[in-house]
């Protein structure tokens, strides 16, 4: 019965629960005979729940005449064989009972369990759903630690922190939850180690691409859920403006962030912005979302056109610049692609400006490229003033021989770039704009020495 009990789950003295039976008692020890064994047993109830056997409560059964007989010699040997018989007979049906209950048991669950068996090969996972429960294949599942799991990692960055960090000391610290690579843990090392101001964040360009559920991939959630960041994020995409507006005002760190006004919701935290940006509304858009002056952190990812919106840029300084650039011309050509029509119809870009072009528009406004990420596609970009005796710059040819990948991959790999692309010739000046300065200024010398002339 022990063995019995431990087949059906059950524990010795506990309540062995089935979907047809609750069984309870105490293991019965080994008998000797069969009265023994009932005579021997603590109670026992069966109960059946269609109510066909009601629950009994068998005591120890009183001991046999034979027994109650055996100090009496003068007993009748008659009247002890009928108690005995009776005796027997009673212990007989008291067991079939229980053996009959404990076998439907048995049949119940061998049935329970092949119901189970019919409705796993009925609902077998097909290759996309098991991809869609891989957190390396999709981005369906956020694990609870993830901010004390960083807060720790924080900690550790400051306690072994070098004076000067490095592109290696980077791109190593990198990790995903939110970005599409490992740009979240790299901008964590990089503030931790630069420090932070406001921690206001604009990130222009956004999705929730990789999710079923509406989980934002940008390179600001991270900041925003997990470290109270707070900012802005542009979106041409009504469709996936609304699944991070979503996403956001249900998540326990962002969701008590708005307001009703005239009975719809609006959420201030972060504040999402459905609107195509361009060079010609990008100041406007800023100033119209009331981002902070000098951001910690900007981003801007539009597949086309980003650099003239970033030479149109004066509504804000960023202390961080995080751009796109486009990897398969290593650093050999400065060159950037002006119509977002041409992206991506050669190849599958990674960006429309390259490395070398990024390199010296940037340069030109103050910053320093500081890092690239681990996949080639973003550029970390930091302000001079506060990249200097902390980080160690980087040059865009060096971001390609450091590589452990890219430094290896073979010469058919590069491309030259093609009549969409614009050669970038002096410090943030296209071959256009260059020859518009240097007409502009030949008028001006020319106009200089005509009043020169009208002066003499």
């Amino acid at each position: 019965m022990a063995r019995l009990r431990q087949t059906l789950g059950g524990r010795s003295g506990g309540p062995l629960i089935h979907s047809s039976y609750t069984i309870r008692g105490d293991t019965i020890g080994a008998p000797r005979s069969v009265g023994e064994s009932l005579r021997g047993s603590t109670s026992w109830s069966i109960i059946k729940k269609d109510g066909r056997i009601r629950r009994t409560n068998h005591t120890a059964l009183p001991a046999s005449p034979m027994e109650n007989t055996s100090s009496d010699s003068n007993a009748d040997p008659a009247t002890v064989a009928v108690a005995v018989a009776r005796d027997n007979r009673q212990c007989q049906r008291l067991w079939e009972v229980q053996f009959q209950a404990i076998g439907e048991a048995l049949q119940a669950q061998a049935q329970h369990q092949q119901r189970i068996e019919a409705m796993l090969a009925h609902k077998l996972l097909t290759p996309a759903d098991l991809a869609g429960l891989s957190p390396h294949l999709s981005r369906n599942f956020l694990p609870n630690d993830d901010s004390i799991t960083q807060k720790s990692l924080i900690a550790t960055w400051r306690l072994r922190a070098p004076r000067l960090l490095s592109h290696r000391d980077l791109t190593e610290s990198g990790f995903r939850v939110f970005s599409q690579n490992h740009e979240d843990g790299l901008l964590l090392r990089l503030f931790t180690h630069i420090g932070e101001t406001n921690r206001c964040v604009v990130e222009i360009g956004s999705n929730c691409s990789g999710s079923d559920i509406g989980i934002p991939e940008n390179l600001s959630t991270n900041l925003i859920i997990n470290h109270g960041w707070h900012g802005a994020i542009v979106e041409m995409d009504q469709t996936e403006c609304d699944r991070m507006r979503y996403f956001f005002a249900r998540d326990h760190s962002t969701r008590h962030f708005h307001w009703v006004q005239s009975e719809v919701n609006t959420y201030f935290s972060p504040l999402i912005i459905q609107r195509a940006v361009s060079s010609a509304n990008i100041n406007e858009v800023l100033i119209g979302a009331n981002i902070e002056p000098e951001p910690d952190l900007m981003i801007i990812d539009i597949d086309g056109g980003d650099y003239s919106v970033i030479q149109s840029l004066t509504a804000v300084k960023p202390r961080v610049l995080v751009v796109e650039f486009e990897k398969r011309f290593r650093e050999r050509y400065s060159v950037f692609q002006p119509r977002g029509v041409d992206f991506g119809q050669r190849w599958q870009q990674s960006g429309a400006t390259s490395l070398s072009a990024w390199e010296k528009l940037l340069g030109s406004r103050g910053l320093t490229l500081c890092a690239v990420d681990s996949c080639g596609f973003n550029a970390f970009f930091v302000r001079s003033d506060v990249a200097a005796n902390k980080l160690l710059p980087l040059s865009a040819a060096d971001a390609f021989n450091h590589h452990p990948i890219f430094s290896k991959l073979p010469e058919d790999f590069w491309l030259v770039p093609d009549e969409t692309w614009q050669e970038v010739r002096q410090q943030g000046l296209t071959n256009d704009s260059g020859r518009g300065i240097r007409q502009l200024s030949l008028s001006f010398f020319k106009i200089a020495r005509r009043l020169l002339a009208r002066a003499r």
